[in-house]
């Protein structure tokens, strides 16, 4: 049985060392200390000496006993007389580190393809303290109600039970049998549901997420440091470089620091050092095997630079001896922390791999684009489970924590509960009202209304002048994550005195397999060009009245393959008639007058067909979680005017095929592309409201690359076809791969991008063709990234001649899909 070290590290004025490495000498099990000096090792009973070592201080080694109790201790380390020499290579001599790294990167290949499958149990905890700035500590803050309690703002915590099951060349499959969940999720909002301007890409069913816990899952990242590059998105952009890698002498310095003898093999404990800052590389130590020359354990930091969302990371891995040439990993324990204004969050997630099967036996069908199952049943695991199955020691913090949580779970399923639960969302405050929006929700009774903030109500540059507008939404789960939805809005124009609206709704009956009815009945104007330029989006000539009604019904055929089939019924009315103010037309000019064009009903289908070959996904109980493919999603859409029904007098045939995709190149960079094609087959009664319309551009503002061009503007408000039509677009950032060469401009972080664009139209044998180049700066501001860009853009066409232009752009991070919008 092994008990509990804890401790604290301090220097001689009483204040914490933090990230010191502690380790038992002679051995390769380690952890290191947190931001305030603390830390918990996992002893058997027996005596130890312990390493206790930091950059700037003086090595302490101190013996310690375990006999059958948890202990405590306390460590001073003084500061050293002279910095650690920093590892150098002599001209006469080569480190004895070299020929040991030489012989792990030939025998890495075979290492990592010694074992061609395996079965494991995996236990996993992860759990995040809270703690607050205040006069330069670090204290807990006070919460005593028991509201503050319930809302987990003290800790999150998750621990799993699951097997592990691997195939040769790259099959992973995580079964996860039980699953304590006392985490504070941050919920999904419609900005980062949608993945375009145009509406028509919904990520299906992806959900909530703690961005700051790491690696709750198996799959999010995997540390295979036999690989050269390992792509890790949970960490940073560019794909981190391995110390045995191929290149693994281009990028670091290795010392070899001693020798010892553990478990029956001799290791080689070496220093590795990366050549160059701001880069995604490593520091630490890597402990190689003597005979095999396969990594027996490692303790590695990445580059603070290249971290998205965390200000300091730790990752420890011990690897166990199965068999005379196979060494599996045995612990994974990973040390995190970052700062959300005066807020400081400390994680750690420790992972314990046991009972290697090195003969499984799979069904065919077993590894197939399903990466991870939680079973139905597995939150309904009790204390007597966990106490029996926990292969560690639980920290005092957690223990703390979970008898707080264990002592109300009589109270969780009450109504008293979910309704002071519900509290910290139904709180309103002067933000929720301005700019959140009010939402109420009752877990217990299963539903929740949404009205709209003050800044989605008010619209002055309404159709016909100011408009103000009500709206939001409610929702309601019916059992097992069947639900309905119904939303609108009314709005109100005070210049013409008239008043719009919309409803709509869905029912989802289906949801592992997104099964969903849907209709809208709306009253109201409406664009001709959903995504127009900044300049033209609000002008009159943008607009038309839609008295319009449709019901659909979409779902996940196969996996990857959905089908969203809609039926729809309107009439459009040109808005000649109404009243406009002055200032519309001082402010759109030329562009702000209404079209013209008779009134028509039209009754149609309108079909999407998308597949996302290969696709991978999650089963949680009672719903599916789709996640970001490796291929390219192609999306069929296909429009059918029918004429005759209900005074229909449509009669039309419209399909669309658009490609896109994203490339990872190592660590030069990620490259997304988007190729879209269509035609009306038909254009027997084309109307305004049918074109196929494209973005112009704006005056200095750099817009979403994949979807637009940055020099497109011909004279006309609009750009728009009814013939065949060609849409190329491509953006690669190189993601700081060029600039982080280049010293002291490393500093400052910034990313170079370039990209291409081309626009080609067979009504008017319109061409355009353009090619941008520029920097971008990442930026963090909370729990917010961004990115903001300066580009130059470069562009010719048929109707316009050769230009160039610099432009200003914002992009942000989805983190839901651990990607930029563009």
């Amino acid at each position: 049985m092994a008990w509990q070290l804890r401790g604290v590290v301090i220097d001689q004025q009483k204040l914490p060392v933090a990230y010191a490495s502690v380790y038992v000498e002679n051995s390769t099990y380690g952890v290191a200390t947190n931001v305030k000096g603390e830390f918990v090792m996992n002893l058997e009973n027996g005596t130890y000496s312990l390493v206790f070592q930091a950059v700037g201080y003086e090595k302490i080694i101190k013996e310690i006993s375990i006999k059958g109790a948890n202990q405590n201790i306390s460590i001073t380390m003084p500061v050293s007389a002279a910095l650690l020499n920093t590892v150098t290579i002599e001209a006469d001599r080569e480190d004895p580190a070299y020929p040991i790294i030489r012989k792990a990167m030939a025998a890495r290949k075979q290492n990592d393809k010694a074992v061609a499958a395996f079965q494991c149990n995996v236990y996993s905890k992860v759990s995040l303290e809270k703690e607050f700035m205040v006069h330069d500590t670090l204290e807990r803050k006070a919460r005593d109600t028991v509201e503050n309690t319930l809302a987990k703002e003290r800790m999150n915590f998750i621990e799993t039970k699951s097997q592990l099951n691997f195939e040769q060349p790259n099959h992973w499959k995580e079964i996860k049998y039980a699953v304590h969940d006392l985490d504070a999720k941050k919920p999904m909002n419609v900005m980062q549901l949608t993945i375009d301007g145009y509406g028509d890409d919904i990520n299906y069913g992806q959900e909530a997420i703690n961005r700051t816990m790491f690696k709750t899952n198996l799959s999010e990242a995997r540390f295979n440091f036999y690989e050269s590059l390992m792509n890790l998105p949970n960490l940073g952009q560019v794909p981190f470089s391995s110390p045995i890698g191929a290149s693994a002498f281009l990028n670091y310095k290795f010392k070899l620091i001693e020798n010892f003898y553990e478990d029956g093999f001799w290791v080689n404990k070496i220093a590795v050092e990366p050549k160059r800052k701001f880069a995604a590389l490593f520091s630490g130590f890597i402990n190689i095997t003597d005979s095999l020359y396969s990594i027996k354990a490692v303790d590695l930091e990445p580059d603070k630079t290249e971290l998205l969302f965390y200000d300091y990371m730790r990752i420890f891995q011990e690897y166990t001896w199965v068999n005379d040439s196979i060494w599996l990993v045995e612990r994974e324990e990973f040390f995190y922390e970052t700062k959300d204004g005066y807020e400081t969050q400390i994680g750690n997630t420790n992972i314990v791999y046991s009972d290697y099967n090195l003969a499984p036996t799979f069904d065919k069908r077993f590894f197939g684009n399903e990466i991870m199952r939680i079973e139905d049943d597995a939150y309904e695991k009790d204390n007597l489970y966990w106490d029996s199955i926990r292969p560690i020691e639980l920290k005092a913090e957690e223990v703390v924590f979970l008898t707080e949580q264990d002592s109300l779970d009589d109270y969780y399923a009450s109504e008293a509960y979910l309704t002071k639960d519900d509290s910290t969302v139904n709180h309103i405050g002067i933000w929720d009202v301005l700019l959140q929006g009010i939402r109420h929700q009752n877990s217990f009774k299963k539903y929740d209304w949404f009205i709209f903030p003050l800044i989605q109500q008010l619209r002055p540059l309404g159709v016909g002048g100011y408009r103000h507008v009500l709206g939001g939404s409610y929702q309601k789960e019916l059992s097992k994550a069947t639900k309905y939805r119904v939303y609108g809005e009314l709005n109100y124009g005070f210049t013409n005195k008239d008043l719009k609206g919309e409803i709509g709704f869905d029912v989802t009956y289906l949801p592992k397999r997104f099964g969903r009815f849907h209709g809208e009945y709306r009253n109201n104007y409406v664009m001709l060009n959903t995504y127009a330029s900044v300049g033209t989006i609000f002008s009159r000539s943008n607009y038309v009245q839609d008295i319009f009604y449709s019901f659909g019904h979409d779902i996940e055929i196969i996996n990857g393959v959905y089908l969203d089939v809609t039926l729809e019924f309107g009439e459009k009315l040109p808005i000649t008639d109404i009243k406009l103010s002055s200032w519309s037309d001082q402010l759109f000019g030329g562009f702000n007058e209404p079209v013209e064009f008779e009134a028509y009903r039209d009754f149609g289908i309108d079909v999407k067909l998308k597949l996302t070959p290969f696709q991978k996904y999650q089963t949680k109980p009672y719903k599916k979680v789709v996640l970001p493919s490796k291929w390219p999603s192609i999306t069929l859409w296909y429009k059918k005017g029918i004429p005759g029904i209900f005074g229909s007098s449509s009669n039309l045939d419209f399909l669309e095929i658009k490609v896109d995709d994203k490339i990872q190149f190592g660590t030069w960079g990620e490259s997304k592309w988007r190729v879209m094609a269509g035609s009306y087959l038909n254009d027997n009664t084309v109307r305004v409201a049918d074109f196929k319309y494209f973005r112009r551009s704006d005056p200095y503002w750099f817009s979403n690359p994949l979807m637009s061009f940055q020099l497109l503007r011909p004279e006309a408000a609009a750009i728009f076809t009814t013939k065949p039509y060609f849409q190329g677009n491509f953006k690669h950032s190189f993601e700081g791969s060029l600039l982080n060469k280049v010293p002291l401009v490393r500093r400052a972080k910034l990313q170079t991008v370039v990209g291409a664009g081309t626009l080609l139209l067979g009504e008017s044998n319109f061409k355009h063709a353009e090619l941008f180049a520029g920097v971008e700066l990442p930026i963090r501001i909370r729990k917010q990234l961004f990115k903001v860009g300066t580009y130059y853009s470069i562009a010719q066409s048929t109707v316009t001649n050769f230009s160039g232009e610099f432009k200003f752009g914002i992009d942000f991070f989805n983190d839901f899909t651990n990607s930029w919008s563009y």
